[in-house]
């Protein structure tokens, strides 16, 4: 059973889109044997699957009635969205996104600040 607190919080996952940089991206379908065209081809695809992952996060947000809550992050190694936890739930369920391991435990198990805060010595 899902509490009140839960449906009606906020939550943030972080969007696992197929690509990285794109020198890193393309030189990644750079290997001994494969021909040239055929590299371009391998990085089409891995843009095309990108493409996909993008339509079907937007066809989801446009299933919502008021996308006012939602909040798109993007920064140099990451990509993000938060709003409702039931509707971040659900694009979890379709493996649109991915609660980052930190997040969901500090939710279910109850985040205390100070627990993070620990130092430790350096000998």
């Amino acid at each position: 059973m899902t509490s009140n607190s839960k449906k009606n919080s906020v939550a943030t996952a972080r969007i696992p889109f197929n690509y990285f940089k794109q020198g890193d991206d393309l030189s990644f379908h750079i290997k001994d044997g494969v021909p040239p065209a055929e590299v371009f081809r391998l990085h089409k695809q891995q843009m095309e699957s990108v493409v996909a992952h993008s339509e079907a996060i937007a066809h989801e947000l446009d299933s919502l009635v008021d996308q006012s809550q939602i909040k798109i992050e993007g920064g140099t190694h990451y990509c993000g969205i938060s709003g409702p936890r039931s509707f971040i739930d659900h694009l979890v369920s379709l493996g649109l996104v991915e609660y980052d391991e930190d997040e969901e435990e500090d939710f279910e198990e109850g985040y205390d600040e100070d627990e993070d805060d620990t130092e430790e010595e350096l000998v």
